[in-house]
Protein backbone atom coordinates (compact mmCIF):
# COMPACT_ATOMS: atom_id res chain seq x y z
CA UNK A 1 0.00 0.00 0.00
CA UNK A 2 1.10 3.55 -0.63
CA UNK A 3 1.84 5.64 2.42
CA UNK A 4 -1.13 7.98 2.59
CA UNK A 5 -3.49 9.83 4.86
CA UNK A 6 -6.96 10.71 3.65
CA UNK A 7 -10.53 11.24 4.71
CA UNK A 8 -12.86 9.57 2.24
CA UNK A 9 -16.02 11.54 1.55
CA UNK A 10 -17.80 8.63 -0.11
CA UNK A 11 -17.47 4.86 -0.32
CA UNK A 12 -18.65 4.79 -3.94
CA UNK A 13 -16.48 2.96 -6.47
CA UNK A 14 -14.03 5.27 -8.17
CA UNK A 15 -13.64 5.44 -11.93
CA UNK A 16 -11.00 8.16 -12.19
CA UNK A 17 -9.47 10.07 -9.71
CA UNK A 18 -7.47 11.32 -8.31
CA UNK A 19 6.30 17.56 -0.24
CA UNK A 20 8.36 19.98 -0.96
CA UNK A 21 7.72 23.15 0.99
CA UNK A 22 5.66 24.53 -1.89
CA UNK A 23 3.20 21.64 -1.67
CA UNK A 24 2.30 22.94 1.78
CA UNK A 25 0.49 25.72 -0.09
CA UNK A 26 -2.46 23.35 0.07
CA UNK A 27 -3.28 24.82 3.43
CA UNK A 28 -6.85 23.87 4.22
CA UNK A 29 -7.41 22.64 7.76
CA UNK A 30 -8.82 19.30 6.62
CA UNK A 31 -6.57 16.97 4.61
CA UNK A 32 -8.80 14.97 2.28
CA UNK A 33 -5.99 12.95 0.73
CA UNK A 34 -2.20 12.91 1.02
CA UNK A 35 0.49 10.61 -0.36
CA UNK A 36 4.28 10.79 -0.20
CA UNK A 37 4.80 7.50 -2.11
CA UNK A 38 7.19 6.03 0.45
CA UNK A 39 5.84 2.49 0.06
CA UNK A 40 6.68 0.26 -2.85
CA UNK A 41 3.42 -0.45 -4.67
CA UNK A 42 0.58 1.47 -6.20
CA UNK A 43 -1.87 0.62 -3.43
CA UNK A 44 -5.33 1.96 -4.14
CA UNK A 45 -4.25 4.20 -7.00
CA UNK A 46 -6.02 3.21 -10.21
CA UNK A 47 -3.53 3.59 -13.03
CA UNK A 48 -3.34 3.57 -16.81
CA UNK A 49 -1.56 1.67 -18.26
CA UNK A 50 -2.15 -0.96 -15.59
CA UNK A 51 1.34 -2.46 -16.01
CA UNK A 52 3.43 -1.19 -13.09
CA UNK A 53 6.44 -1.12 -15.41
CA UNK A 54 5.14 2.26 -16.53
CA UNK A 55 3.81 3.77 -13.28
CA UNK A 56 5.26 2.72 -9.96
CA UNK A 57 5.53 4.05 -6.43
CA UNK A 58 9.05 3.59 -5.10
CA UNK A 59 11.40 5.29 -2.64
CA UNK A 60 9.20 8.31 -2.06
CA UNK A 61 8.27 8.93 -5.71
CA UNK A 62 5.48 8.05 -8.11
CA UNK A 63 7.47 7.34 -11.25
CA UNK A 64 6.04 7.67 -14.78
CA UNK A 65 7.76 5.98 -17.74
CA UNK A 66 5.34 6.24 -20.69
CA UNK A 67 5.18 3.11 -22.89
CA UNK A 68 6.25 3.20 -26.51
CA UNK A 69 2.71 2.94 -27.87
CA UNK A 70 1.27 5.92 -25.97
CA UNK A 71 2.59 9.10 -24.41
CA UNK A 72 -0.21 9.49 -21.88
CA UNK A 73 -0.20 8.08 -18.37
CA UNK A 74 -2.19 8.92 -15.26
CA UNK A 75 -2.34 8.14 -11.56
CA UNK A 76 -5.71 7.95 -9.80
CA UNK A 77 -6.75 8.10 -6.14
CA UNK A 78 -9.49 6.23 -4.30
CA UNK A 79 -11.38 9.14 -2.81
CA UNK A 80 -14.11 11.49 -3.96
CA UNK A 81 -13.80 15.21 -3.24
CA UNK A 82 -16.15 18.18 -3.27
CA UNK A 83 -15.85 20.53 -6.24
CA UNK A 84 -14.24 23.22 -4.07
CA UNK A 85 -10.79 21.96 -3.05
CA UNK A 86 -7.08 22.81 -2.97
CA UNK A 87 -4.86 20.34 -4.90
CA UNK A 88 -1.04 20.26 -4.99
CA UNK A 89 1.38 17.94 -6.78
CA UNK A 90 5.18 18.16 -6.68
CA UNK A 91 7.25 16.51 -9.40
CA UNK A 92 10.25 16.71 -11.68
CA UNK A 93 11.50 15.52 -15.05
CA UNK A 94 14.22 13.03 -14.19
CA UNK A 95 15.47 11.85 -17.59
CA UNK A 96 14.65 12.58 -21.21
CA UNK A 97 16.40 12.33 -24.54
CA UNK A 98 13.69 14.35 -26.29
CA UNK A 99 12.77 18.01 -26.42
CA UNK A 100 11.58 19.58 -23.13
CA UNK A 101 8.50 20.89 -24.93
CA UNK A 102 7.37 17.30 -25.61
CA UNK A 103 7.01 16.43 -21.91
CA UNK A 104 4.25 17.73 -19.66
CA UNK A 105 3.52 17.11 -15.98
CA UNK A 106 -0.01 17.93 -14.90
CA UNK A 107 -2.90 17.76 -12.46
CA UNK A 108 -6.30 16.33 -13.42
CA UNK A 109 -9.26 17.74 -11.50
CA UNK A 110 -13.06 18.01 -11.68
CA UNK A 111 -12.89 14.52 -13.13
CA UNK A 112 -16.03 12.49 -13.72
CA UNK A 113 -14.95 9.09 -14.95
CA UNK A 114 -12.30 8.50 -17.58
CA UNK A 115 -14.16 10.54 -20.19
CA UNK A 116 -14.47 13.97 -18.58
CA UNK A 117 -11.83 15.93 -16.69
CA UNK A 118 -9.93 19.21 -16.55
CA UNK A 119 -6.14 19.21 -16.91
CA UNK A 120 -3.62 21.84 -15.82
CA UNK A 121 -0.21 21.01 -17.26
CA UNK A 122 3.20 22.59 -17.74
CA UNK A 123 5.82 21.27 -20.17
CA UNK A 124 9.58 21.10 -19.71
CA UNK A 125 10.04 24.56 -21.18
CA UNK A 126 7.69 26.11 -18.64
CA UNK A 127 4.75 26.55 -21.03
CA UNK A 128 1.43 25.74 -19.41
CA UNK A 129 -2.25 25.55 -20.27
CA UNK A 130 -5.65 24.50 -18.95
CA UNK A 131 -7.80 22.15 -21.03
CA UNK A 132 -10.79 19.88 -20.70
CA UNK A 133 -11.10 16.38 -22.12
CA UNK A 134 -14.71 15.42 -22.92
CA UNK A 135 -14.02 11.84 -23.99
CA UNK A 136 -13.60 12.69 -27.66
CA UNK A 137 -11.56 15.87 -27.95
CA UNK A 138 -9.67 18.54 -26.02
CA UNK A 139 -11.20 21.96 -25.35
CA UNK A 140 -8.61 24.66 -24.60
CA UNK A 141 -9.80 26.84 -21.73
CA UNK A 142 -6.60 28.78 -21.01
CA UNK A 143 -4.18 28.79 -23.96
CA UNK A 144 -0.54 27.85 -23.58
CA UNK A 145 1.53 30.60 -21.97
CA UNK A 146 4.81 30.93 -20.10
CA UNK A 147 4.34 29.92 -16.47
CA UNK A 148 6.16 32.37 -14.22
CA UNK A 149 8.30 30.65 -11.59
CA UNK A 150 8.60 27.25 -13.27
CA UNK A 151 12.12 25.80 -12.90
CA UNK A 152 13.34 24.53 -16.25
CA UNK A 153 15.69 21.55 -16.53
CA UNK A 154 16.08 17.86 -15.76
CA UNK A 155 15.99 17.24 -12.01
CA UNK A 156 14.34 20.57 -11.18
CA UNK A 157 11.46 20.21 -8.72
CA UNK A 158 8.20 22.04 -9.40
CA UNK A 159 4.89 22.20 -7.56
CA UNK A 160 1.62 22.66 -9.43
CA UNK A 161 -1.45 23.79 -7.51
CA UNK A 162 -5.12 24.05 -8.46
CA UNK A 163 -7.62 25.80 -6.19
CA UNK A 164 -11.31 25.71 -7.10
CA UNK A 165 -13.99 27.85 -5.43
CA UNK A 166 -17.50 28.47 -6.74
CA UNK A 167 -16.40 27.80 -10.32
CA UNK A 168 -13.30 30.00 -10.11
CA UNK A 169 -10.16 28.02 -10.97
CA UNK A 170 -6.90 29.47 -9.61
CA UNK A 171 -3.65 28.02 -10.97
CA UNK A 172 -0.27 28.23 -9.23
CA UNK A 173 3.30 27.22 -10.06
CA UNK A 174 5.79 27.06 -7.17
CA UNK A 175 3.62 29.32 -5.05
CA UNK A 176 3.09 31.95 -7.78
CA UNK A 177 -0.44 32.44 -9.06
CA UNK A 178 -0.35 32.27 -12.85
CA UNK A 179 -4.03 32.39 -13.85
CA UNK A 180 -7.66 32.64 -12.75
CA UNK A 181 -10.41 31.23 -14.97
CA UNK A 182 -14.15 31.13 -14.36
CA UNK A 183 -16.04 27.99 -15.33
CA UNK A 184 -19.38 26.42 -14.47
CA UNK A 185 -18.97 24.65 -11.15
CA UNK A 186 -19.73 20.92 -11.45
CA UNK A 187 -22.22 19.30 -9.12
CA UNK A 188 -21.58 16.39 -6.83
CA UNK A 189 -18.29 14.84 -5.77
CA UNK A 190 -15.37 14.85 -8.18
CA UNK A 191 -11.94 13.20 -8.53
CA UNK A 192 -8.38 14.46 -9.05
CA UNK A 193 -5.01 12.97 -9.98
CA UNK A 194 -1.70 13.44 -11.80
CA UNK A 195 -0.84 12.84 -15.44
CA UNK A 196 2.23 12.85 -17.69
CA UNK A 197 2.19 13.53 -21.42
CA UNK A 198 5.05 12.71 -23.78
CA UNK A 199 4.18 13.74 -27.33
CA UNK A 200 7.21 11.84 -28.69
CA UNK A 201 6.13 8.52 -27.19
CA UNK A 202 9.07 6.52 -28.53
CA UNK A 203 11.56 8.81 -26.76
CA UNK A 204 12.37 7.50 -23.24
CA UNK A 205 11.30 9.81 -20.41
CA UNK A 206 10.98 9.52 -16.64
CA UNK A 207 8.87 11.94 -14.61
CA UNK A 208 8.55 11.54 -10.84
CA UNK A 209 6.03 12.97 -8.41
CA UNK A 210 7.16 13.18 -4.78
CA UNK A 211 3.85 14.26 -3.25
CA UNK A 212 0.15 14.68 -3.94
CA UNK A 213 -2.19 16.43 -1.55
CA UNK A 214 -5.83 17.51 -1.46
CA UNK A 215 -7.27 19.71 1.27
CA UNK A 216 -10.41 21.74 1.79
CA UNK A 217 -10.11 25.45 1.02
CA UNK A 218 -7.98 27.59 3.35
Amino acid sequence: MLSRKYRALSSLAILLCASSSYALACSGETVLFEDDFTESDNGNWLIWPTDQTYIKAEKGHLSFRPPSNSGRTSGVVTALFPADVDICATGMIMTSTGKPSDIQMSIDFWANGLSDYYNFGVNGEGMGNLSRWNGKSWNTIYPQQKMQGFRIGVGEENTLRVMTKDGLISLFVNGTQVAKIKQVKPTGLMQAGVRVFNSQAKVPVNVEFSSFKVTDLP
